[in-house]
């Protein structure tokens, strides 16, 4: 599904909210109550892909969805829930599967993650009590941030490549570099597709919506760090030092398959 002109236009200034630290949060809720806006879906995938690239330190486009004041969202892990924290005091979402929760005061711990872009926590809990909303549309967002994490590391080596000389000439013109390149571009166009599709599926084909949201999950759930990988390897040695951003994309790549790796298989081949 193409994305429309409307929310191309749209796609630089919620690029800039969110480079800048702007209440994103309220820009999005004015547009979900404008009657004549009929891209919801479309829109949280667009901004859940640019918190991805930018590296956001808040899951926006989850407490957006959710239509509630959210404190942190989390995804349950064996016998844990994984927060990210959006730093604002409110309800907790809690993903279970299909099964989505809004619990209130919950008592969590700081955790240590891979991610330092962001703030997680995590609590130890078997039973959730609040409000509970049944979608996979989370999940749909988990790959959506995906393929904003893979769309910049491999521009980042596209830029590289053109400016990179090794025997006189750019090290994009040589094959070892260029296939490889070109094989990722692929895949984040394809998750890019995925994803786009199942947010149209939402709006218009609820019955897709599932197998739609959980396909590009693990479509994302299988590149998307091995992409971040071929990145830094293409980079040579400078891609591997703590310097250089890369680094900061694989740890949020990881973080991202910690999120929704336990649960999106067997809910995938269960529909």
């Amino acid at each position: 599904m193409k994305i429309s002109k409307e929310l191309i236009e749209m796609e630089q200034s919620l690029r800039a909210a969110l480079s800048s630290g702007d209440d994103l949060h309220s820009m999005l809720k004015e547009l979900f109550l404008d009657p004549d806006f009929k891209e919801q879906s479309a829109l949280l995938v667009l901004v859940a892909k640019l918190e991805g690239e930018l590296l956001s330190p808040t899951p926006v486009s989850l407490s957006v969805w959710a239509n509630e004041t959210i404190s942190r969202v989390g995804f349950v892990s064996k016998d844990s829930v994984i927060f990210r924290s959006t730093k604002v005091e409110g309800k907790s979402l809690i993903v279970d599967g299909l099964k989505v929760y809004l619990a209130e005061d919950l008592v969590v711990e700081d955790y240590s993650c891979v991610d330092k872009t962001q703030n997680y926590e995590f609590v130890k809990l078997k039973e959730f009590k609040g409000k509970e909303i049944n979608s996979s549309f989370p999940f749909l967002l988990l790959a959506s941030e995906m393929c904003g994490v893979m769309k910049a590391a491999i521009s980042m080596t596209v830029d590289y490549a053109k400016t990179r000389v090794q025997f006189g000439v750019p090290i994009g013109s040589f094959q070892a570099v260029a296939h490889p390149l070109a094989d990722s571009y692929v895949k984040v166009e394809g998750l890019s597709a995925l994803t786009q599709f199942s947010a149209w599926a939402f709006d218009n084909s609820p019955s897709q919506s599932d197998l739609t949201a959980f396909s590009a999950w693990k479509f994302a759930e299988t590149h998307g760090a091995l992409t971040v990988e071929r990145a830094i390897q293409l980079h040579g040695g400078v891609g591997f030092t703590y310097e250089y951003p890369l680094h900061k994309y694989l740890r949020r790549a990881k973080a991202l398959e910690v999120l929704g790796g336990d649960q999106s298989t067997n809910l995938l081949e269960s529909i």
